[in-house]
């Protein structure tokens, strides 16, 4: 027999279910032998070798009743599993590493706080920090984090996008006010709101301040329909209310109302002390 054969396909028929073809053995120690019930491949191969398994077969590779990887004539690869469904199915968990830098895919209600991971935890997808890392949700530099969810059927309702500005829309893709960075469409319902507030109108109570008389108060109203510095219903149907700015409008005009109501108990107090001097004067007058 010469040194090289070239063009020579071996076909063995492993179990009824495998067929193995090499191409271009290089020298006659290449090949595949058997063993017992084991396949083998020995040798160096100078191009490539192709394991057909035509199209009634599929290759199986196990260890007792334990399947470890399966690749069926349709192009599915199984690994833990010997019926894949899709290109690539996997029963069990997977462990990618790189270095030190270990990511987990697995199916737990906990997880190993050593590790970052996404499991699926009764349906539910977690995403899990090394040792209660940060979790970045980071599209690149400029792009947006959308998330969608759909309504049954193939519409898709945005629940929350996140801006590569920084800026939030819940319920809504409409973040163009550049004034603001977090946009709520239809409501909040919550049980608390605090707002930051640098100027509070404690200043109407100051001796300096110049409290406008009731009259111009009235004549203001009769002219624009709205109360001194409380803005008119035309402007807030078109620019939506500050809270924190509007709670400090109407508290300024509490004080000054107060104000007024003091003024007014006075000058009630001065009637009701010179009425009791004039009813005093028209006795004596009497005697």
């Amino acid at each position: 027999m010469k040194p090289f054969i070239k063009q020579v396909m071996i076909c063995l028929l492993l179990t009824g279910a495998v067929k193995f073809s090499v191409a271009q053995i290089t020298t006659v120690a290449n090949g595949l032998t058997q063993s017992g019930n084991q396949a083998k491949f020995g040798g160096t191969l100078t191009e490539n070798t192709d394991l057909d398994v035509g199209t009634s077969f599929y290759l199986n590779i196990k260890k007792s009743a334990a399947n470890y990887l399966s690749i069926l004539n349709n192009g599915n690869i199984g690994i833990g599993t010997n019926a894949p469904s899709k290109k690539l199915d996997i029963l069990g968990n997977v462990v990618m590493l790189t270095g030190i830098h270990r990511f987990y895919l697995n199916e737990a209600a906990t997880f190993d706080p050593t590790q970052a991971g996404i499991r699926n935890n009764a349906g539910h997808i977690v995403i899990n920090a090394k040792e209660g890392g940060v979790i970045y949700l980071n599209r690149d530099v400029r792009g947006d984090v959308r998330i969608q969810s759909y309504n049954g059927g193939v519409d898709a309702i945005d629940v929350a996008i996140f801006r590569g500005e920084g800026k939030v829309g819940i319920g809504t893709l409409n973040t163009s006010d550049p004034g603001y960075r977090l946009f709520v469409e239809t409501g909040i319902r919550t049980r608390k709101i605090k707002v930051d507030q640098s100027a509070w109108p404690d200043y109407v109570f100051d001796q300096k301040y110049r409290l406008p008389s009731l009259a111009e108060v009235e004549q203001f109203i009769k002219e624009h329909q709205h109360l001194p510095d409380i803005p008119s219903a035309t402007e807030v149907e078109q620019n939506g209310l500050d809270l924190g700015e509007n709670q400090a409008l109407l508290l300024k005009k509490i004080e000054e109302l107060t104000l007024y109501v003091i003024d007014l108990k006075k000058e009630n107090e001065s009637m009701i002390e010179r009425q009791a001097k004039l009813e005093m004067e028209i006795r004596q007058l009497r005697k």
